[in-house]
């Protein structure tokens, strides 16, 4: 994760979790969650997505600065996740062909000098670095499916006060706020955004 005392004017991508004081007209991309708590706990202008949650004392302030929020499934899940198994249609294409040329030489060598060739070591190290590549890639495929599939547990959480001009997309659907919200969570029901106080 990432975890700072503030962004501002930053651009960030984690993997998992960000965690800051304040956040001022950022960009700013999580897997999991975004949280931003302390003295100030503001989210402020600009951009921000996690796959579950977002959670921050206020979010926008009374200048109405326009300040966008995404959680659960979006386009950019979406592209991480098509990016992410075209990566790995890539590396098995790699694999099979790296064992089909330590295959050709097993069956050209005499199998006492098989261990001893440099092109069949390079060809067995070559296989194991591609096959710990394709482990990532595929743990990476079943977190970013597990985000999109549980996306019933997405929220975004707001202690103090949600102002208007802030806009909030969860799953997709979108709520623009036209007044002060108080100590709420913002949830998804069917095709709107409905709030809950906060717990």
């Amino acid at each position: 994760g990432v975890y700072a005392e503030y962004l501002e004017n930053a651009v960030v991508y984690a993997g998992q979790d960000v965690k800051a004081n304040y956040i001022l007209t950022s960009k700013i991309e999580a897997g999991t969650e975004i949280i931003v708590k302390g003295s100030k706990g503001v989210i402020c202008g600009g951009e921000l997505t996690a796959g579950c949650k977002i959670t921050a004392q206020n979010l926008g302030n009374r200048s109405f600065v326009k300040t966008i929020i995404t959680v659960g499934k979006s386009a950019t899940m979406s592209e991480r996740l098509s990016a992410a198994k075209a990566f790995k249609a890539e590396i098995e294409r790699d694999i099979n062909t790296l064992k089909k040329g330590a295959e050709h030489l097993r069956h050209s060598l005499p199998s006492a000098e098989l261990n001893k060739n440099d092109m069949y070591i390079k060809l067995g190290i070559a296989i194991r670095m591609k096959e710990q590549s394709l482990s990532r890639v595929n743990d990476d495929i079943n977190e970013i499916e597990s985000w999109i599939h549980n996306t019933d547990r997405v929220s975004v959480n707001v202690l103090g006060t949600a102002y208007p001009n802030s806009e909030i997309h969860i799953n997709e659907v979108t709520r623009l706020l036209d007044s002060d919200i108080f100590n709420v969570t913002f949830l998804q029901a069917g095709d709107t955004i409905i709030t809950k106080k906060f717990m």
